[in-house]
């Protein structure tokens, strides 16, 4: 007989919603950000269900669903119902299918809301950098300079708010090369301060051999057999031993040099001079007068590139050299050295190196003519032929190619090289140029005032980078300038601004009128929105205690409207308090002055440069005596709003000090 048998087999269904718990931490003046509840479906044909909240505090959108299919999700929009008073608020959200036969889900809502007294200071800190320099903690950070944003900003006490800042106008690109030092006073990380957003057609640090590899002070030789015909691209030429730094950047190179009949290397070293080490290396004439002849090539590969360009697509934009001869006779004739997916190229362009004093070769790579592949691995010799353009991408390794020559040598003579410097600077493939970005901070209650702070930092450039800052509000716009060179304390404050009718507040960002940087750039690397509950009851600025300054100003750096007393000194020990607002300067910070920035001789005078903020008007004096005193200096210029004073009357004097005044409009 037969028998037939017959199994069920159950399989596996689920409705599910996530997150399964929300929670919230805020304060009673504040907005939410919308929240996403996803519902699932595993394994029923279709559902349909509804949804309900527990309590009148909190709302979802849309509030059923009709036929959510095998495997499909449908999302929806939780929103709280603020503002809230101070307390726990706890509720479920609740989705009932309309099948009995399907269980019913919750998800829970956890809600903490802090009340703010009237006039407590609420800052929150965005950073605009690259992905690998992002700050932790309370930080909002911005890492895409072409339409990066941060949404439900987070402020320093932890908590959300309904802001939303957004680059709207994009920047070319994130580089890096700021202070890993910023002052104490900012109580900013190096991640915040070390790179920054900017416009123009920028290039930052790409690739550096320079500094204190060298642990003590002993000369560490190279790794051996320099000399040779070929390039080995396997063989790391820098010294081996354990007081040698080869994980800092620059650190490793790949390296020989061919020489000339009767010709030896003696001598291959990293030099400690006295922390600013040097890669030296001498040629030898052996046994008869004659000629030294070296073909070098030195080289570093692209995962040892700098700020990110170890992964990213850089193009070239420049190289700097500092090197010397280390002796009265021969010279050294550099090319540039690149090489573009598996294939070398040289520089026409050259530059000669003689004598024992250091050269400083800073060319852009727009001054070279063209390029000429060449073959170190097979033939380190080199001679040139035919130039063509060559677009700097696609880059795998970049160094210098040196022909070292000293002619009619004694035995026993040398030629020797030092390079104590070699850096070179790109952009990412394809990023654009910016003449003028924009970001707009938005979600402002129009019944609050916000005050902006804007920090940059810059270094290892003597050109002005002078950013202007035109910060548009209700009641107009407001413009501050700040160059970020070797910048390591200041900022760029605003007095309490009211949000138009849109609740934005934007900033145009561009090259302020001292700006000299060939390449354009303008730069911000952090941006504070800084806010308190005084609301808009008085007709200008609420001076509680009569003292010259305003209330937003004692509450912002002292905790409340009466807290500052005027005739105290500042934390730098020179200003009052007083004068401390008067010429914006952060009372707090022992760094922070009124100074001018910078002093440039010019043909048609001297330049002064400082940081100017709306609200202030400046006065130039001049002297030629500082033996005269205050009393000696002579007005000059009157009236100035923006930073920069031109000398024009007295463009010739050997010896001439000047003094800047500044006050309220």
């Amino acid at each position: 007989s037969t028998h037939v048998g017959f199994r069920t087999v159950r399989l596996h269904q689920e409705l599910s919603a996530s997150p399964e718990l929300f929670e919230y931490a805020g304060t009673s003046d504040q907005s939410f950000s919308p929240r996403t509840l996803t519902i699932s479906n595993i394994g029923y044909d279709s559902v349909s269900y509804t949804i309900a909240t527990s309590a009148t505090w909190m709302a979802v959108s849309p509030s059923s669903y009709s036929g959510l299919g095998n495997g499909g999700q449908a999302q929806h929009s939780l929103t709280l119902n603020t503002p809230l008073a101070g307390g726990t608020y706890e509720g479920e959200i609740i989705i009932t299918p309309d099948d009995p036969g399907i269980p019913a889900l919750t998800s829970r809502v956890e809600v903490v809301i802090v009340e703010r007294g009237t006039g407590e200071v609420v800052r929150a800190r965005v950073d605009f950098g690259r992905p690998e320099h992002m700050s932790g903690g309370t930080w909002n950070n911005i890492t895409d300079p072409v339409a990066g944003s941060v949404s439900g900003l987070i402020d320093t006490d932890g908590f959300e708010n309904n802001i939303t800042v957004a680059i709207i106008d994009p920047f070319a690109a994130m580089i890096a090369g700021g202070t890993e030092a910023p002052d104490a006073g900012l109580d900013y990380p190096a991640s915040a301060s070390r790179d920054t957003v900017t416009g123009g057609n920028p290039s930052s640090l790409v690739m550096a051999w320079g500094g204190d590899y060298i642990t003590g002070d002993a000369n560490m030789q190279m790794v051996w057999q320099l000399a040779g015909d070929t390039l080995n691209e396997s063989t790391i030429r820098s010294p081996s031993g354990a007081a040698f730094n080869r994980s800092k950047r620059g650190g490793k190179f790949y390296a020989n040099v061919k020489r000339g009949p009767d010709n030896t290397i003696n001598y291959n070293h990293v030099d400690d001079n006295g922390g600013a080490n040097i890669i030296s290396h001498q040629l030898r004439r052996d046994s008869a007068t004659g000629d030294i002849v070296g073909h070098g090539a030195f080289v570093w590969k692209k995962e040892d590139f700098a700020g990110g360009f170890d992964t990213a697509d850089a193009q070239i934009t420049r190289f700097r050299l500092e090197a010397a001869a280390g002796g009265p006779s021969g010279s050294h004739t550099f090319r540039w050295l690149v090489k573009v997916g598996s294939q070398y190229y040289v520089s026409s362009n050259t530059y000669t190196v003689s004598g024992t004093s250091y050269t400083t070769v800073d060319a852009a790579v727009s001054e070279v003519a063209g390029w000429e592949a060449y073959n170190p691995t097979t033939d380190l010799t080199y001679t040139p032929g035919t130039y063509s353009a060559l677009t700097l991408t696609n880059i795998t390794a970049v160094g210098y190619y040196v022909h070292s020559y000293r002619a009619d040598t004694p035995p026993n003579q040398i030629l020797r090289l030092n390079v104590r410097a070699f850096e070179v600077y790109g952009a990412e493939a394809g990023s654009e140029p910016a003449t003028e970005s924009r970001i707009r901070i938005s979600g402002l209650n129009t019944d609050l005032r916000y005050a902006l702070r804007m920090f940059a930092s810059l270094e290892g450039t003597t050109a002005n980078v002078q950013t202007e800052y035109r910060v548009h509000h209700a009641d107009g716009v407001v413009t501050n300038w700040l160059n970020p060179v070797n910048n390591t304390a200041l900022v760029v404050d605003t007095d309490p601004l009211e949000p138009d009718a849109n609740g934005y507040i934007e900033i145009d960002l561009l090259p302020g009128p001292a700006n000299t940087d060939e390449e354009g750039k303008y730069v911000l690397g952090v941006l504070e929105v800084v806010f308190t509950n005084l609301l808009e009851n008085v007709v200008g600025d609420p001076d509680t205690d009569g003292d010259g300054i305003p209330d937003w100003w004692e509450e912002l750096h002292f905790g409340g409207p009466t807290n500052a007393v005027a005739s105290a000194l500042a934390a730098n020990n020179v200003n009052t308090l007083l004068e401390a607002y008067i010429a914006d300067i952060n009372p707090t910070n022992p760094a922070s002055f009124f100074v001018i920035e910078d002093l440039s001789p010019a043909v048609i005078g001297n330049v002064l440069q400082w940081n100017a903020v709306s609200g202030r008007v400046y006065r130039v004096y001049w002297s030629t005596n500082l033996l005269e005193g205050v009393g000696g200096f002579e007005l000059l210029q009157g009236g100035l709003v923006t930073g920069v004073f031109t000398n024009e009357l007295h463009p010739h004097e050997e010896r001439v000090f000047y003094r800047l005044g500044v006050e309220l409009e």
